[in-house]
């Protein structure tokens, strides 16, 4: 099971620390210009960029995800919390996240 390490969802520099259920730790960083979802590096592992995108492709991509929910009810950090919490592994977000990428 994911634990939720770090969250602020308020100001300019939305982001969320995830440890997921392999151990590997990702950081969700959401401002006006987009996502970037990082592996964060731990000892000598270095951080590696699992995924990049502007603002446009972030909104269709939870627009995508909301279904008939009322928008106003939750934010989209809150939306990509909650679907990369449930990712096993980094590898699995980079490819996961990629792939919904190229069906939009």
């Amino acid at each position: 099971m994911a634990t939720i390490l770090m969250y602020r969802n308020e100001g300019d520099r939305r982001m969320c620390e995830i440890a997921l259920t392999n151990g590997d730790r990702v950081q969700l960083r959401l401002n006006k210009a987009g996502l970037v979802i990082e592996q964060i590096g731990l000892g000598e592992k270095a951080s590696d960029v699992l995924f990049e995108a502007d603002a446009d492709v972030v909104a269709d991509m939870c627009a995508s995800l909301l279904g008939p929910t009322d928008i106003k009810q939750t934010t989209p950090l809150d939306l990509l919390v909650g679907v990369v919490s449930q990712i096993p592994s980094a590898a699995h977000v980079r490819t996961s996240f990629r792939a919904a990428t190229d069906a939009l």
